[in-house]
């Protein structure tokens, strides 16, 4: 395909674009789609393999042929201005705009007025939540303009620059937990970097040097996740990756060495290893590989023109999909190898036997053609939860899997230069 691609580069520059729109990029709007509305904020997926986005017109899922989207028009829920999206088991969480939050069992949204619960004003912020995530114990940690919440089910703790949160106020832009250990979650502040909560005590982690001019006060926090060695990423004014266990800056990258907006936001890394990054407005988005950056954007790929290209989140999903809620075109999805999608009947039959299946502690998977060089085994949001290496003279391996939760996941076998991917359940 790679030959392909370069020999028609050679020839003709609008015959590239149009390869890439057809092939490998698609575009989700309020024309083609259930969307209701552009302007996206966030996208996740559910372990079934539902698509969610969270617009500033209500809450839509896709499940790769049907569209239903919740709005104050035809449901119970308070704000349609949906900012933050995360699952606990089959149960879904979002963060409003202004009104707080809700759970969602799929027909009926419980909110929480967080202003009221705590007993702030409205207009101090509480109510602006920018980010949410789980940790280990199922506590739901909320990152908020007015604090960092932690919601054990059924008391709220709030944490502030009175008991602890570091920082010249309270804004606090997102929230990841750390699931390899019991207690940690990293912190995202708007004006003081990074930070690490042990459940007792903050430590700070600057972005820059704030004794440095002017990039010493660019210390906002967008976006963290971790690769798959553990490293952590954020993004802000520019991309940075830190060693987890020293916190020392491994990688900077900025506007002056290769990112072509100064300020970033959705960040993720597909399972080819490259790197995505979402603009704030300047330029589309941009991919690195191997150490290169490329920007893609209406000139040299299918993503759609527009004046501002924000990209507010990005999702990869199981199937390698590269899913990007864009603030005013939709959602635009790329797959390199041009099977954009997450309908699974349109996908070539494999070669990949799976058994037991559906399974219980163990799985074998057969291929019949070659031995098996790497296995991973990704859940339904796209991360990778388990791997194996170097079966030689094999074609068939038996991995444990009782530690994983019971779900829907996908499998990526590599053997030689094939690559297969196919579907399991685990009870």
């Amino acid at each position: 395909m790679k030959y392909i691609l370069l020999f028609i580069c050679g020839i003709t520059f609008s015959s590239t674009t149009l390869l890439s729109q057809n092939n490998q990029w698609k575009v989700y709007n309020t024309s083609n789609s259930g969307l209701p509305i552009n302007n996206a904020q966030v996208i996740e997926q559910d372990l079934s393999g539902n698509i969610w986005i969270g617009t500033r017109g209500g809450l839509t899922k896709f499940d790769g042929t049907t569209w239903v989207s919740w709005t104050p028009l035809n449901s119970n829920i308070k704000d349609d201005m949906v900012t933050s999206i995360v699952f606990d088991g089959t149960t879904i969480w979002i963060g409003y705009a202004f009104l707080g939050m809700a759970k969602f069992d799929g027909i009926t949204f419980t909110h929480y007025n967080l202003s009221a619960i705590l007993n702030i004003p409205s207009y101090q912020g509480l109510g602006q939540v920018r980010g949410m995530d789980f940790d280990n114990n199922h506590n739901l940690w909320i990152a908020t303009y007015n604090g960092l919440l932690k919601f054990d089910g059924i008391n709220f703790t709030r944490y502030h620059t009175g008991n602890g949160l570091i920082g010249p106020n309270n804004r606090v832009w997102s929230v990841k937990c750390d699931r390899s250990t019991s207690n940690i979650v990293w912190v995202g502040t708007f004006d003081a970097g990074l930070l690490k909560f042990d459940g007792t005590n903050f430590t700070q982690y600057f972005f820059y040097d704030p004794s440095f001019p002017f990039l010493g006060g660019l210390q906002q926090v967008n976006r963290i996740i971790f690769d798959q060695e553990g490293d952590i990423w954020v993004t802000g004014y520019g991309v940075i990756e830190f060693d987890r266990t020293t916190m020392q800056q491994k990688t900077v990258y900025t506007s002056n060495n290769g990112l072509g907006d100064p300020l970033v936001w959705g960040i993720a890394f597909d399972h080819t290893g490259k790197l995505w990054i979402g603009s704030d407005c300047l330029d589309g988005v941009f991919c690195l590989d191997n150490g290169t950056w490329i920007t893609y954007n209406e000139t040299n790929s299918g993503f759609p023109d527009d004046i501002c290209y924000t990209v507010m989140n990005i999702h990869v999903d199981a199937f390698n999909n590269v899913w990007m809620a864009h603030s005013s075109k939709g959602i635009v999805v790329y797959n390199e190898a041009g099977n954009v999608g997450i309908d699974e009947g349109t996908r070539p039959k494999l070669e990949l036997n799976m058994f037991p299946n559906p399974a219980n502690d163990k799985i074998a998977f057969h291929k019949k053609t070659s031995e098996i060089t790497k296995l991973e085994v990704f859940d339904y949001t796209g991360k990778l939860v388990k791997a194996a290496f170097n079966y030689k003279n094999e074609n068939e391996v038996e991995m444990d899997i009782s530690a994983l939760s019971s779900g829907i996941y996908i499998c990526k076998l590599i053997s030689g230069s094939s690559v297969q991917s196919g579907k399991f359940v685990k009870k």
